[in-house]
């Protein structure tokens, strides 16, 4: 998030701490989710909802998932940003309306992974998920979605992961095949 930190906004950060085991990129504010993928991050845990009432889970474990760069191809716009919205119809009018629910879920994802990031095990689950409120609820997507050729963490291969990442709690998760 472009929340304050020891250092400031991350986003003006120039070299931000590499102390921490698991990062959460919950926002995109400044559109910092790339600047983090280029910061070599460690285990990173998210969720978000989207525009048609339904909330994704991501894991992104580096040389195993994807990552930021790969989920996100593109500089959003505040205009994109239509989060937990939905359409309500009510007597003769269709209006928007916030589904607060989908935002506390997402929250709740994000706790949930965490938990599970202390079991044996770890992950149990695919590093995607979606759940859609819009259509019946009895099939949860989930995959594992893995880094594109061209992804820059891909250049994030075991020797940069090494040197920033080595003493994180996680570390034993990473793994590097061809250098990714």
């Amino acid at each position: 998030m472009g929340g304050e930190g020891p250092a400031g906004v991350y986003h003006q950060c120039h070299r931000p701490s590499f102390d921490f085991d698991v990062w959460l990129p919950l926002a995109n504010e400044f559109n910092v989710r790339l600047a983090m993928q280029h910061n070599v991050p460690p285990l990173m845990i998210h969720a978000s909802t989207t525009s048609n009432w339904g909330a994704n889970h991501a894991r992104h474990i580096p040389g195993r998932d994807d990552c930021l760069a790969d989920r996100f191809l593109k500089v959003v716009s505040p205009a994109m940003l239509s989060c937990s919205m939905g359409k309500v119809e009510t007597e003769g009018a269709v209006v928007d309306a916030a589904l607060p629910f989908a935002s506390m879920f997402a929250g709740l994802l994000v706790a949930a992974d965490l938990v599970r990031a202390q079991l044996p095990g770890y992950p149990q689950v695919p590093n995607f998920a979606l759940f859609d409120w819009y259509g019946p609820l009895d099939i949860i997507q989930a995959w594992d979605r893995r880094a594109r050729n061209a992804c820059p963490c891909r250049e994030q291969g075991r020797s940069f992961h090494d040197k920033f990442n080595s003493g994180t709690r996680y570390r034993s998760l990473f793994q590097f095949v061809n250098n990714i």
